[in-house]
């Protein structure tokens, strides 16, 4: 839960930093290491920003029931949440969340334009009803690859495997793709 909220919670802060950083921003995605944040990709060179800890604010729910109730089941495939678990979603929410944001300075990294962008949007959103396993994909410009994160238990459990998968992006996507497997839920597009 933590980490779809940092996924699907962040415009406020990712707005922030391309005031900050402009069109020197190729790409925006996700690090894992040392804590689960957001990784910026900026075009030149020379030394990388220091890392910077920012904070989700706090959401309030008021209609704990609704909510229960929609997420008992998550997927077609029928995957639920027990109460408890929803519970501690819903308490996460209704705390601020604390994420770390790593920069890189990648020379060989390019600016998509707007037309790119939005085109490998719409290509990601099929992406997300065939491979309905996904934690997260980011476009790397400096490698022209797409990055396929996915959950690896429900991949195998569903028969697919990374050759497959890899199939099943370039197919969609219409580029190369790379897949790196997770163990962890969410989904976000990550274009830059």
């Amino acid at each position: 839960m933590r980490r779809m909220l940092i996924q699907h919670d962040n415009e406020k802060q990712n707005e922030a930093l391309r005031k900050e950083f402009g069109n020197r921003i190729a790409g925006m995605g996700f690090i894992t290491e040392p804590e689960y944040g957001i990784l910026v990709t900026l075009t030149g060179t020379g030394k990388p920003p220091p890392d910077r800890i920012v904070y989700r604010p706090a959401d309030t729910l008021n209609e704990r029931e609704t909510v229960a109730q929609a997420y008992k089941t998550m997927t077609p495939e029928g995957i639920t949440l027990t109460q408890a678990e929803v519970d501690k979603a819903m308490e996460l929410i209704e705390s601020p969340t604390r994420f770390i944001v790593r920069f890189e300075v990648n020379p060989a990294a390019k600016n998509l334009t707007e037309a790119e962008n939005q085109l490998m949007y719409e290509r990601s959103k099929e992406l997300n009803k065939r491979i309905t396993m996904i934690t997260g994909t980011s476009y790397r410009s400096d490698e022209g690859i797409y990055v396929i994160y996915v959950h690896e238990n429900d991949a195998k459990s569903a028969g697919l495997n990374e050759e497959k998968l890899k199939k099943i992006g370039e197919e969609v996507m219409r580029m190369p793709v790379r897949i790196e497997w997770e163990n962890g839920y969410a989904v976000l597009d990550s274009i830059g």
